[in-house]
């Protein structure tokens, strides 16, 4: 709710009006932007009150809002508009890697939110036991991925509205993978998960160098890897 309260000098029978850039919300006791009036309400407890209540508020409110009687009083208000955390990029919340062993691997978990999300990464020990990995940042870089790495990765978000995270299943392998280009791209993948993006090629676990993308976003950046999810 944004408050805004006339000085004793202005009379009730002043007009006042809100406003938010160039639109005008409000004039007297009318809500004047019609598209969104069932989101726009006028609190006014006293007569000098003259409140704008914006239920839901949404991330486009966010901005300067002045509440004025012509040249004779403004109020100037910033709204800023809070969220929960969302991890984005990605289509699903578990993504499955099967890795080459030697490559380089960076987990991504990108985060927005108001307040800054808290980050917090994990790697699954057992079903019940996770290992703190003492990491805040948005991102994990496994330099020379051994089979040790192997395992699941989880990314932990959280602020003063909620919490979500990912999973990242990690498996390291150390064959050749030969690639099935008869029905169109392919990437090798256990049962019951669907591949995302692949490439028609014999991939080696020695030299070759393979580039996978997720989504629109660059979820998760390695070489020598092939990614799938749920």
């Amino acid at each position: 709710m944004l408050p805004c309260i006339l000085p004793p000098q202005l009379s009730e029978n002043n007009t006042v009006y809100w406003n938010f850039g160039k639109k005008t919300l409000s004039e007297g006791d009318n809500i004047t932007i019609r598209s969104n009036e069932d989101r726009f309400s006028l609190y006014r407890p006293y007569n000098s009150d003259w409140y704008l209540r914006i239920s839901p508020a949404e991330m486009g409110d966010e901005g300067i809002y002045q509440c004025h009687v012509e040249d004779a009083f403004t109020s100037t208000v910033k709204l800023l508009v809070e969220s929960p955390p969302v991890v984005t990029g990605y289509l699903a919340n578990k993504i499955y890697l099967q890795v080459c062993n030697t490559a380089r691997v960076t987990l991504y978990c990108n985060v927005t939110g108001r307040p800054p999300p808290t980050i917090k990464w994990y790697k699954r020990i057992s079903k019940e036991k996770l290992k703190y990995l003492d990491l805040n940042t948005e991102s994990i870089f496994i330099p020379d991925v051994g089979h040790s790495n192997a395992g699941i990765y989880l990314c932990q978000v959280s602020n003063k509205h909620g919490q979500t995270g990912m999973e990242f299943h990690i498996t390291v392998v150390d064959l050749v993978e030969e690639l099935n280009t008869a029905s169109g791209p392919q990437v090798p993948y256990q049962s019951g998960h669907s591949p995302v993006l692949g490439s028609a090629i014999r991939a080696g676990c020695a030299d070759k160098h393979i580039l996978y993308f997720h989504s629109f976003v660059v979820a998760i950046w390695t070489t020598r890897a092939f990614v799938y999810s749920l």
